[in-house]
């Protein structure tokens, strides 16, 4: 409950009651002197309330003074707002004549009043009305600002003195009180000669002379300035805390002990659901809605604090209707009669459901800062000087050795004491610097004696700062008596910091948001191609050196860390004299007021350049690397969706043309191989494109492993040469042994170029011929080399074409001619040769024809022969193989026909089928076959999961896994074969791959 008491007579050395009437009943307060005096006299309440009815009965009769022999007491007493103002004095002793106690109460009272005037800020005057004479005391002048020497001016000088607005009803008020009898009451604006304005309570009493006249005017003048500007702050503060209560959902309650009922704000009974009720609730009601194991916690509570004077915390869940629980932190307090009995609980309630985890997150923050502040020995404090308010942490007590049970300002005037006379000047003057708003020293170091008798050194470090206008000091204490043995190794190691920062380019800078004053250390300069005796100002260095494109949102980015940010970093550029661009990264932190005003920002800056080059080029690499994956996902997707109709096409065909049973006839056989060729140079094609698009190392690096020339060779002429007789070629071939380290299929692929080319830029009755070559003169040492040449007698090329002739999509002028190709057969040859460690050169003449020179490793030890690819459908299984069952997991049905075509081909192969996933493994585990044939692409799950389940089956354990897709792109197989496959077979299915594949685990199951 706040004081009622004047603020100037509060702190009196002279007892004082302040007196007033509440339901007919007395009431009192009193000062600090008069709760002294009756602590030692053992007063009880009934005697302070029978002293305040006789001062109210003597007020009431219109008596200022009076006395109480039974309490001995005098008492004069003067009317102030709501009540009467009693001065307190002992009566005299027995042994002492009345006229003396007389006397010695007039002096004690003088003195009292004295003291009142002088801390109470009140002056005396009064003035004899018939005669026109008036005695003020000093304070009367020093209010109004006259000179004492000049004489008690007239009643027009003093008002003249007031606000403007208020001399007409001074003058009218001070009038009538000369026209009757009576006490009067008012209150005056005074411009004081400073520039002020002291807000003035007047109260005075008009006495009539013997003929019933009004004859003087005996007033009182109290400067209620203070008082009355608390009053206003603490109706704003009342009027801002009802905002904010309603703002943030606060839940004010009143509990009556004697009704047992409990009234809410708007938000508290919104809060459990329930409409106001104008007289309030049952207390017993509200109680229901605690959740059950929560209502013990509230009862103790509501106990504890009928019993103790403070605040009583508690948290519990309370229902809502929809009969979820929100959990409320309650505080309360209780309300107590002038006897000291409890007579109401009342106390706030806050939902704390959303913010607990936050709530326990701050508590962990603040007992950290509390460890730290212990480990670390620093104290704070702060002082606000107009509200006379000292703040200390925790530590501040244990630097000085002093209770935390000591109030803070008693323990404030305790570490003053504590202090080394020899300091205690010196830190006094720094606090009224400080105070004052003068230059002070940034830290002071001082010597204190702790209570236990223990010397200590103690640095103190403070800063001014205003507050919502209030002039404010903080700072901070720091037990340094350890520290100060090392100091000079500290100075020694502030250096080498100092030091390494320049030698690794960091930068130091600071500004003052306050005076804009900025400081750079020499590296800033630096870091702008600039010298530090440069003579422009860091403001106007600072401009010049951002780069124009970046200025703007560094000025954007500086403005919005100023107003909202506290630790911050960002990069910009600056631009040399010389005009180099160089990126620069910066990080500091704003220090702010105790209203979050800036004072000043700090920081550092270093050269980033490298780094934001390296950003670069990993963002560059990182979208060609996107770039690259979503290509392979499409080569993947393209392979599958061209390989897939080939399948039927080029699988079917052979089947017609290799079927014993149904032989051709020869204008059919002649249509069906049309077909099969056709359908073997679209898949051509698509592999010449799919492997240009797929030249990166990684994705074509081969298996190379010793292949023989001479049988490689042969397949390609006896392949090559319907179409040579066609065209009236001649074909030939001088190649009789020799083995290189290659791929065989990239092999293959570069023979099928070069001899097609050959025949296809060739002449009617022209020549095709290859043969082996010597070693290649350039190759490096110790590594040794096999080539071939295929040799032509077309047309040849011109200087212009040989220069081009490796160029992807470059036909030379052959579409002109009716000749079909794509114009990348040279460009895969060169890159699949490359990549096999070899190199292809190339000479011709126009009208002459070319030759082609293929070198590559020489393999050590002769090679077998390569099988053949393809092979005759019809062949016969080997003799030792057995049966074998062979589950074929494919949603195509084409693709199943055929297969189901070539298995019939051999009898010991059977054949069952699963048209997705899932059933392929149930399929799987019910019949427990030799070998699973999986497609990758299936309607319900892909094949890599199929191969998952079945790999984790250890009933399924040895079984033979085989993808069989028309996904051909190199990184596809080589993912299967990664995650678990035994093998990998592409559509187009190669006939003899796919049937030896099934021979060889026939004969292995």
């Amino acid at each position: 409950m706040s004081s009622r008491f004047p603020t100037a007579c509060a702190s009196a050395p002279a007892p004082a009651a302040l007196v007033w009437e509440t339901d007919g009943a007395p009431a009192w307060e009193l000062n600090a002197a008069a709760r002294d005096w009756a602590a030692t006299a053992h007063w009880s309440a009934a005697e302070w309330a029978s002293l305040a009815q006789a001062v109210l009965d003597d007020a009431r009769r219109g008596a200022g003074v009076g006395r109480c022999p039974m309490l001995r007491l005098r008492w004069r007493a003067i009317e102030v707002d709501g009540g009467w103002l009693a001065w307190l004095l002992p009566l005299a002793d027995d042994d002492r004549s009345e006229m003396q106690a007389l006397r010695e109460q007039v002096q004690r009272l003088q003195e009292h009043l004295r003291v009142a005037e002088d801390v109470g800020r009140m002056g005396l005057w009064e003035r004899d009305i018939r005669q026109g004479r008036a005695r003020w005391d000093e304070h009367m002048f020093r209010f109004l600002g006259f000179d004492p020497a000049q004489g008690v001016p007239t009643q027009a000088e003093a008002v003249g003195r007031l606000h403007p607005d208020d001399r007409a009803r001074a003058q009218a008020e001070f009038f009538g009180s000369m026209q009757r009898a009576g006490r009067y009451d008012a209150r005056y604006r005074v411009l004081t000669a400073h520039g002020g304005v002291m807000l003035a309570h007047v109260v005075w009493e008009a006495i009539d002379g013997p003929d019933g006249v009004p004859e003087r005017l005996i007033g009182v003048v109290l400067d209620d300035t203070e008082s009355v500007r608390a009053a206003q702050q603490r109706l704003e503060t009342s009027v801002q805390l009802g905002l904010a209560v309603g703002l943030v959902g606060i839940s004010l309650w009143h509990i009556d002990l004697a009704t047992q009922r409990i009234q809410l704000n708007d938000w508290g009974y919104e809060l459990i659901g329930v409409a106001p009720q104008r007289d309030g609730m049952p207390l017993a009601d509200m109680r229901q809605s605690i959740h059950p194991d929560d209502r013990a916690a509230v009862a103790q509570a509501a106990e504890q604090a009928l019993v103790s004077p403070g605040i009583v915390d508690a948290e519990a869940r309370y229902r809502r209707p929809d009969g979820s629980y929100r959990k409320l932190l309650t505080r309360r307090i209780a309300q107590r009669d002038e006897r000291g009995r409890p007579v109401a609980l009342i106390g706030i309630s806050l939902d704390i459901t959303d913010r607990m985890q936050q709530t326990e997150r701050a508590q962990q923050a603040a007992r950290s800062m509390e460890l730290i502040a212990e480990a670390t020995g620093v104290g704070v404090w702060s002082v606000d000087i107009e509200a006379r308010e000292t703040v200390w942490s925790g530590q501040m007590w244990r630097i000085f050795g002093i209770s935390p049970d000591v109030p803070v300002e008693q323990a404030r005037r305790m570490a003053l004491h504590l202090t080394h006379p020899a300091d205690r000047e010196a830190l006094n003057a720094a606090f009224e610097q400080l105070a004052s708003g003068q230059p002070a020293p940034e830290e002071l170091e001082f010597r204190i004696r702790r209570t236990d008798g223990e010397p200590r050194w103690v640095v103190g470090r403070g800063r001014f700062a205003m507050n919502g206008g209030r002039r404010v000091l903080f700072g901070i204490f720091i037990d340094v008596t350890e520290q100060r043995a090392t100091q000079e190794r500290l100075r020694r190691a502030e250096q080498r910091s100092m030091l390494a920062a320049q030698a690794v380019g960091l930068a130091i800078w600071e500004r003052d948001l306050v005076t804009g004053d900025t400081y750079w250390d020499p590296q800033m300069y630096r870091l702008r191609g600039l010298s530090p005796d440069d003579p422009r100002t860091p403001r106007q260095l600072r401009h010049t050196s951002i780069h124009p494109d970046d200025l703007p949102e560094v000025e954007r980015r500086t403005a919005q860390i100023i107003a909202h940010e506290s630790d911050y970093t960002f990069d910009f550029r600056v631009v040399w004299p010389d005009g180099t661009v160089r990126w620069l990264a910066t990080r500091g932190s704003v220090v702010r007021d105790a209203d979050g005003r800036g004072l000043r920002i700090l920081g550092i800056n270093w050269d980033v350049t490298e780094h934001k080059r390296g950003e670069d080029m990993r963002r560059e690499k990182a979208a060609a690397e996107e770039a690259n994956r979503a290509k392979s996902e499409f080569l993947s997707r393209m392979s599958h969706e061209l390989r897939t109709p080939l399948n039927a096409v080029l699988g079917f065909a052979q089947l017609m043309l290799g079927d014993p049973q149904q032989t051709l006839g020869e204008r059919q056989r002649e249509r069906t191989e049309r077909i099969r060729n056709a359908g073997e140079h679209l898949l051509a094609l698509i592999d010449d494109v799919l492997d240009l698009t797929s030249l990166e190392v990684a994705a074509l690096a081969p298996a190379a492993r010793p292949v023989a020339l001479a049988p490689l060779v042969e397949e390609m002429l006896q392949w090559l040469a319907p179409t040579a007789e066609q065209a009236g070629i001649t074909l030939s071939s001088s190649l009789r042994a020799g083995s290189v380290l290659a791929e065989p299929r990239r092999l293959r692929q570069v023979l099928s170029n070069l001899l097609s080319n050959a025949v296809k830029y060739n002449r009617p009755g022209g020549r095709v011929e290859i043969g082996l070559i010597d070693a290649h003169p350039a190759a490096p040492a110790g590594q040794e080399t096999l080539g071939f040449f295929v040799r032509d007698t077309g047309r040849g090329l011109t200087a212009a074409q040989l220069e081009r002739l490796f160029e992807p999509f470059n036909r030379l002028g052959a579409e002109r001619d009716g000749i079909e190709g794509t114009g990348i057969g040279l460009t895969i040859v060169r890159t699949l040769v490359q990549h096999m460690g070899g190199r292809v050169e190339v000479e011709s003449s126009a009208g002459e024809g070319s030759e082609f020179r293929v070198w590559l490793p020489r393999s050590r030890t002769e090679a077998a022969a390569e099988p053949a690819a393809g092979g005759a459908p019809g062949a016969p299984p080997p003799e030792d193989a057995g049966e074998l069952h062979v589950l074929y997991i494919e949603d195509n049905p084409v693709n199943v026909l055929l297969v189901q075509e070539l298995v019939a081909l051999r009898p010991r192969l059977r054949l069952h089928v699963a048209t997705d996933g899932r059933s392929g493994i149930a399929r799987a585990r019910e019949l427990r076959p030799g070998v699973v044939l999986i497609d990758l692409q299936l309607p319900d799950i892909d094949g890599f999961e199929v191969l998952r389940a079945l790999r984790a089956d250890p009933t399924l354990a040895g079984l033979a896994c085989i993808a069989l897709s028309a996904n051909a792109m190199p990184d596809d197989i080589a993912r299967a074969k990664r995650l678990g496959f035994d093998d990998y077979w592409t559509k187009p299915i190669d006939f003899g791959q796919f049937l030896g594949g099934l021979d060889r685990l026939s004969r292995s199951g």
